[in-house]
């Protein structure tokens, strides 16, 4: 009798063990899913556009390929597409922080081997990464990345890297998965488009082209999204709508607390919702969150746009349009989609109304860009004061326009932009800039 009460608190004891290593690993593992709908889905079902996954809006605009110490820039925006999606789709296996001594250490590690370099145009929290990829552990000393590596050595690997602070996640992953993307690389064009390296802002590496880029400047047909469509999605009872003409041809329509102001042209709109003054402090990777699903709330992706900018301070989110992979500004703000909160509510919604609908064939030009290093002589020359120091990013983008002899068409001119002091802006160089030999500048 005393053996079989013995056996059974044995296999209590067992079972109470078991129950205490799931839970441990439950705490360890739990991620916890923010409410993005709460006060937030308060819209009509109106589908204007698109929905998108996160990592569809969240997205690097640079990819760098390392072989041998060279490097090369991949350009092909299909082709990164691909890739990306595969490399956010790794099965990570183990994992452990790392800390650098200098961001030189960090670049000697992780690029002495085969590897894709994968740049963001803004710091990004650490738990975002549960949303763009497969869920990890939260609890790590690291709090922003920038960038994402994979090493293609013997034992692959992904890295979470925050050049900022000299830190990284490591993330090890299977080398058959890892082996795929590598092949894709290896027999993609790659060579033909060699970077060299210089330091930027905090030891940032920046990766610019050896060689001037040939680019296409597009024209595309464009329709403009109608004021309705958001008036029935961001109102709950857009019949009531009280509706104001300006004397500077804006139109404005209102509840009584809210208002959408559309502009003279009906090109861009204002949404805001005033009520809401309140400032509720929502954790970064919350409000990027809560601001991509604020717009697939109402199908609101009309073209493809990348997260460029967010402010814990100011609580404001920005998402920069992209053609063919490469940012598009516009000094009016005719490429830009613009939140804040307040209160854990939209405050301000604000963007273009114009869709790009095609690309117009017999519109496109091909244009030269000068090099990295005609650009980097350039803008010690023109620009009073100017050191790498400041220097965040260069990357080539494109120039957005519409003509005004006819408003349903719009140009999109390849030009050199870069992120200096935390600003972005464009850098034109004329042809007769530069001095050194070759092909002309501009376009062809």
């Amino acid at each position: 009798m005393k053996v079989r009460i013995e056996k059974i608190k044995s296999i209590i004891l067992a079972l109470l063990v078991l129950l205490s290593l799931a839970l441990t690993w439950g705490l360890w593992t739990f991620q916890p899913q923010y409410d993005f709908r709460q006060k937030v889905n308060n819209l009509n079902s109106v589908a204007i556009g698109e929905k998108r996954q996160f990592n569809e809006v969240i997205k690097p605009t640079q990819f760098i390929y390392h072989q041998d110490g060279l490097h090369y820039g991949v350009t092909d925006s299909m082709f990164t597409d691909e890739i990306y999606q595969m490399v956010m789709d790794l099965n990570s296996l183990e994992y452990e922080h790392i800390t650098f001594s200098t961001p030189e250490q960090l670049d000697s590690i992780l690029l002495k081997e085969r590897s894709l370099e994968m740049i963001f145009p803004v710091n990004l929290p650490i738990n975002i990464s549960n949303y763009i990829m497969g869920p990890i552990r939260q609890e790590w000393d690291i709090n922003y990345f920038d960038r994402i590596i994979v090493s293609f050595s013997k034992e692959p690997a992904l890295y979470l890297i925050s050049y900022a602070t000299d830190q990284a996640v490591k993330l090890k992953v299977e080398q058959n998965e890892a082996g795929k993307i590598n092949e894709l690389l290896l027999h993609s064009n790659f060579k033909n488009s060699p970077y060299f390296t210089v330091s930027g802002n905090q030891g940032h590496t920046l990766y610019l082209p050896e060689q001037r880029i040939a680019i296409k400047q597009l024209t595309f047909s464009t329709q403009n999204i109608l004021s309705s469509d958001f008036k029935n999605a961001l109102f709950n009872d857009p019949n009531t709508l009280k509706q104001y003409r300006l004397n500077n041809g804006e139109e404005s329509f209102t509840d009584g607390t809210r208002a959408l102001e559309i502009s003279q042209n009906q090109d861009m709109m204002r949404f805001v919702n005033p009520a809401n003054q309140e400032v509720y402090e929502l954790e970064p990777e919350e409000m990027i969150l809560k601001s991509i699903e604020f717009i697939n709330d109402h199908s609101g992706w009309t073209d493809s746009f990348s997260l460029i900018d967010w402010s814990r301070a100011k609580h404001t989110v920005k998402f920069q349009l992209m053609v063919n992979g490469h940012l598009v500004f516009n000094d009016k703000g005719a490429t830009m989609i613009y939140e804040s909160w307040r209160d854990n509510e939209i405050y301000e919604y604000v963007r273009s109304l114009t869709n790009l609908r095609f690309a117009i064939d017999s519109e496109q030009k091909q244009v030269i860009l000068p090099s990295g290093r005609e650009l980097l002589s350039y803008l010690t020359q023109v620009k009073p004061d100017f050191t790498l120091s400041s220097l965040e990013a260069a990357l080539v983008g494109y120039d957005f326009s519409k003509e005004k002899l006819n408003t349903a068409v719009a140009t999109v001119k390849p030009k050199w932009y870069i992120k200096y002091d935390g600003k972005w802006e464009g850098i034109y160089i004329s042809s007769t800039s530069i001095s050194q030999g070759g092909e002309k500048l501009g376009l062809e």
